[in-house]
């Protein structure tokens, strides 16, 4: 009886042994997989068309693989969407967070395609405050960007002056005015006319900034133009590169005055 024992228990040992190893298999085979949809979630995020000329200089023009690597993505985090959900569902005591996965993938997925339909209508970044005019081909209607503000940059500071608030509104998407956008986004709070370091820069127009890529603006996500001076010293365009490339254009569509002087300061009625 002993020896029949020891023999089952061998052969029980056995089973076990072979159903932890196909456990193993089974969670690694869906780690994988959801690894790689993380990965594709990741290379969304980061995907960003890029530029090759300018129409005019307030006119971005995109290439067109970018669109096509847009929707790409898009259709691809669609189909992982459909096949992965239910694997992540199937893996012991994480159905919960595979959904959450699967819920996530398909949000991006949607924000996509409605980051395409917006780039195909008014291109990519789109200005949150326009005038539509006529292209210079004849070929229908652009958006034209009205500039929200001046920006001077010197060697140690940068001083932000007001631009004139244009007239009207954008009519087509959500109406009302831009005077009554500016106020409600704190324009008139701004220091101008002062010299502010670039965290300071930073602190005032920045939420500016989050207001329009966040569909707080208009219904979809834009951009603020500014138009920006060159006002360092010969020794010290590492400054103005700095400042321009990765401050400014990080926050704003920006214009590069060469020939327009710095403008004095302007009075706006109510701040």
């Amino acid at each position: 009886m002993a020896e029949i024992f020891i023999l089952l228990l061998f052969l029980i040992l056995l089973a076990f042994l072979a159903l932890a190893q196909s456990w193993e298999r089974k969670r690694e085979s869906e780690t994988a997989a959801a690894q790689e949809l993380r990965d594709e979630l990741v290379a969304l995020e980061e995907w960003r068309p890029v530029t090759e000329e300018f129409e005019t200089p307030d006119e971005v023009v995109t290439l067109k693989r970018d669109k096509e690597r847009a929707e790409q993505a898009a259709e691809r985090h669609r189909r992982q969407n459909e096949a992965l959900r239910d694997v992540l569902a199937k893996e012991d005591g994480g159905a919960a967070e595979a959904v959450r996965v699967a819920q996530e993938a398909e949000r991006r997925a949607e924000e996509a395609m409605e980051e395409l339909r917006v780039f195909r209508a008014k291109g990519h970044n789109p200005p949150c405050w326009y005038r539509v005019v006529p292209r210079a081909d004849g070929d229908g209607t652009r958006e034209k960007p009205y500039y929200s503000f001046n920006l001077g940059v010197f060697d140690d500071a940068i001083v932000v002056r007001r631009a004139v608030t244009p007239p009207g509104g954008a009519a087509d998407d959500n109406g009302g005015s831009f005077a009554g956008e500016a106020e409600r986004l704190g324009f008139g709070a701004i220091p101008y006319d002062v010299r502010l370091t670039d965290a300071q820069v930073v602190r005032h127009l920045n939420p500016i900034h989050e207001a329009g890529k966040s569909k707080r603006v208009r219904s979809y996500s834009c951009v603020f133009w500014v138009r920006v001076w060159d006002l360092t010293s010969r020794h010290a365009k590492a400054r103005w590169q700095q400042a321009h490339d990765k401050l400014i254009e990080g926050m704003f569509g920006a214009y590069t005055v060469r020939s327009d002087p710095w403008p004095e300061p302007i009075t706006i009625d109510g701040g």
